[in-house]
């Protein structure tokens, strides 16, 4: 397919080979032009001398029509030669018309497309546009999110650092109850320790008056000294028996106030 610029071309060259042709039939009738003159002019040469006799000058007649003949002959061939020029001129030109058309048609398409192309690039870059301004929007959402994210996990980081702390302060309540808790159970058994000495002290406060009763029941019967002495070993026992909180000691402190009850009644009243 021949651009613009070729065909340009073609039809130009075409148009130069008419203008050729038709230079060449001018060329073609001047020369039979020429040629006839010049046979006119050589016969007329003859027949200027007067010394010829008048049946020469007769005899150049017939050449003169021949050549005229001749000439026609040729003034003939050379008009169907332009007319065949000519026609091949005006189908040269039509043809050239037609590649004139189908390159305004092509052209009209390629415009066609190439408006079209730009509609195109057009609706693309309006979108370019519009997802640029979407992916700013996005920038700007993202970095809306990201500072929320920051301030919660600071929030939530500073509420972390807030309870460590109560939780730590739980723990040394903790520490301190449990602390108070070991002191009560100190102090509950410390009284229950109490409250068994007491008792104990009680259970010997008993005995110690019933023994004393006995010894002052049996001081009327026993002798003076013999009841001095053992009031003596019965206080001497009594007063050891805190220090010394033994079975034996205990056992024995009870066979001594048995003995020296024994020994009151074995002398009987009187």
């Amino acid at each position: 397919m021949a651009s613009p610029v070729e065909a340009d071309t073609t039809v130009g060259a075409e148009e130069e080979g008419c203008d050729e042709g038709e230079g060449d039939t001018g060329s073609l009738g001047q020369y039979s032009s020429n040629k006839s003159g010049g046979s006119l002019g050589s016969s007329g040469a003859q027949a200027a001398p007067p010394a010829e006799a008048p049946a020469e000058s007769s005899e150049g007649l017939p050449s003169r029509h021949e050549s005229q003949a001749e000439r026609t002959v040729e003034l003939q061939r050379e008009d169907e030669t332009s007319n065949r020029d000519l026609e091949l001129c005006k189908q040269k030109l039509s043809d050239a018309e037609a590649l004139i058309s189908s390159l305004q048609e092509r052209q009209r398409e390629a415009d066609e497309a190439a408006a079209a192309q730009k509609r195109a690039l057009d609706e693309e870059q309006q979108k370019s546009k519009a997802l640029g301004r979407e992916l700013e929007e996005t920038k700007e959402a993202s970095a809306s999110l990201q500072k929320r994210l920051a301030d919660r996990v600071a929030k939530a980081e500073g509420d972390l650092r807030t309870r460590e702390a109560r939780v730590a302060e739980l723990e040394q309540r903790t520490k301190g109850l449990q602390a108070r808790s070991n002191m009560a159970d100190a102090l509950q058994r410390q009284v229950q320790d109490l409250r068994r000495q007491l008792k104990e002290a009680d259970e010997r406060s008993e005995r110690d008056y019933a023994y004393s009763s006995a010894v002052r029941h049996s001081a009327r019967i026993l002798p003076e000294k013999e009841t001095a002495a053992w009031l003596a070993r019965g206080s001497a026992l009594a007063s050891a028996e805190p220090k010394r909180r033994s079975c034996g000691s205990e056992r024995r402190a009870t066979e001594w106030r048995a003995g020296a009850l024994g020994a009151a009644r074995a002398r009987g009243p009187g």
